[in-house]
């Protein structure tokens, strides 16, 4: 699902901060206590995990550029909560994944 397109150094502020809070403080083989899961998002009857401030962040860009920023950043994030073993981040990262993917796919960037 990786998309390749230039790499900036500019990303959505939206998505960047919500990936940090959800990233577990601590080393990678010492993880830190577990963070709080964020509060289901419930848009159009489908549920999805994560912040909604995130969702309205990813529906507002209309940057492609920014958008695989974006992705790029979540996949990171998703390859970093996988080696800890972080199911329940997993879940909130592939959403946002799957939501850039979606927005980007709407705005044809590919």
């Amino acid at each position: 699902m990786r998309k390749i397109l230039p790499i900036v150094s500019i990303t959505t502020a939206g998505l960047v901060a919500a990936l940090v809070a959800c990233a577990a403080p601590g080393s990678p083989d010492k993880p830190g206590p577990a963070p709080s899961r964020p509060a289901a998002v419930t848009t159009s009857a489908v549920e999805r995990p994560g912040s909604p401030a995130v969702y309205a962040s990813i529906a507002a860009e209309t940057d492609c550029v920014k958008l695989q920023t974006s992705f790029d950043t979540a996949a990171a994030a998703h390859d970093r909560d996988k080696a800890r073993s972080r199911l329940d981040l997993m879940e909130i990262d592939t959403a946002y994944m799957q939501a850039i993917d979606a927005r980007m796919r709407e705005l044809k960037c590919y």
